[in-house]
């Protein structure tokens, strides 16, 4: 794993850790919940401006088809580029939709 990975900087500056009990789940240290709040803020401010509306959905699902698998998304790519894609791709009907 490369030095400035994001999965190794986030445990290194205790931002966050993971646990083997729970794959794919990240238990937020104080510190990296506040600067997950700020890219999820600036993130939002983003999408409102350019006329998207947020959507929740479940965090829980089957599994018969990972979501890396069916969106043919890479494990390693770093955060800043899985949001890039996201941005990129958000469609209506989708995570993320158009408003109006």
């Amino acid at each position: 794993m490369d030095d400035l990975d994001h999965r190794h900087l986030g445990v290194q500056f205790k931002l966050w850790h993971l646990q083997d009990d729970a794959p794919g789940m990240v238990f937020w240290h104080p510190r990296g919940y506040a600067v997950y709040r700020v890219l999820e803020d600036y993130v939002r401010g983003k999408m409102r401006r350019a006329g998207y509306e947020e959507v929740r959905t479940p965090q829980l699902r089957d599994g018969r088809v990972s979501l890396r698998e069916r969106d043919g998304a890479q494990a390693d790519l770093p955060l800043a580029a899985a949001v890039s894609r996201l941005c990129a791709r958000a469609r209506p009907g989708g995570a993320v939709t158009e408003a109006g």
